[in-house]
């Protein structure tokens, strides 16, 4: 498998006493080719700082403001802004295991997308769960692959 870039976005209000802890994790994952992409969704609490200290050490990380919207918007906003061939989110509070990306870019991944983008009307639709709690968004619009996965057994906890 080659290490094709995999955009990771976390939207956040109100996290920065738990953020750095997943910020961590992501950063310790196998998968080299990434970005980090953290929507702050009009956070009161200081957590774009807690994100700017974090993007001053590491280029890979970007911060994305906006008012608050709510979870939604804040995933499409850092949808938008990704780079990366494969796109994928968590939630603030995660802690993962570091071998929790590679999956995400694996032919099977790359196959049930290509399927979603094909049947697609265009902008964010969703399929039913598949397999073993993985979920699948594509944005057909964009024509991007999109893979999102809630298997605990990439889940540290």
């Amino acid at each position: 498998m080659s290490d094709q870039r995999i955009s990771v976005v976390i939207p956040t209000y109100n996290c920065g006493h738990i953020l750095a802890q997943t910020l961590k994790t992501v950063l310790a994952q196998t998968h080299e080719d990434r970005e980090i992409i953290v929507v702050d969704d009009g956070s009161t609490d200081g957590t774009g700082e807690v994100v700017a200290s974090y993007v001053k050490r590491d280029a890979r990380i970007r911060l994305v403001r906006q008012e608050n919207q709510k979870l939604p918007s804040a995933l499409t906003h850092g949808f938008r802004h990704a780079r990366g061939e494969y796109l994928t989110w968590i939630s603030c509070d995660n802690r993962l295991k570091p071998d929790f990306l590679p999956p995400l870019a694996s032919r099977e991944a790359v196959i049930y997308a290509i399927e979603l983008a094909t049947a697609a009307n265009g902008g964010f639709s969703t399929t039913d769960q598949i397999g073993t709690g993985a979920f699948i968004l594509s944005e057909a619009s964009r024509g991007q692959r999109v893979r999102l996965t809630a298997n605990k057994e990439y889940w540290q906890g």
